[in-house]
């Protein structure tokens, strides 16, 4: 009997090498990872599927201990926490704090009304950067 349910695109690694774009991968888990991955990708304001590369491909890097870019990535990691942490300041989450789940009128950068819901940290950004008129 045959099984109707494999696919044999899925399984054929040679099919996979030389594509340059991002193939997809898929798996089970339990309704609690899920959730918890949905939680913590929301936490760093990204989509889950991205959320989910990124650990399966640091999971890579840390494997490979004898990689010579992990020493690199480990400065640029701690280079852009450091960034991070200059633009994510606690008057900034403040001000996002205070303003979360409103809508805010304002004059946007081409000087046209508009609203913003604030939903995140960026949409604070947005605010900021569209009070200055800098010629």
């Amino acid at each position: 009997m045959e099984n109707t349910n494999f696919n044999p695109k899925a399984l054929n690694k040679d099919l996979l090498y030389g594509i340059g774009k991002k193939v997809t991968l898929g798996f089970k888990c339990t309704p609690y990872v899920k959730l918890e991955l949905i939680k913590r990708s929301e936490q760093v304001e990204v989509c889950l599927s991205e959320y989910v590369e990124n650990i399966v491909s640091n999971c890579l890097f840390n494997m490979d201990h004898g990689h010579p870019m992990l020493a690199d990535k480990n400065l640029e990691i701690e280079r852009l926490k450091q960034r991070l942490a200059f633009y994510e300041n606690e008057r900034l989450i403040t001000i996002y704090h205070t303003l979360k789940g409103k809508e805010i009128e304002y004059v946007n950068l081409d000087g046209v009304e508009d609203k913003i819901y604030i939903k995140s940290l960026k949409d604070i950004y947005t605010l900021v950067l569209a009070s200055f008129d800098v010629v």
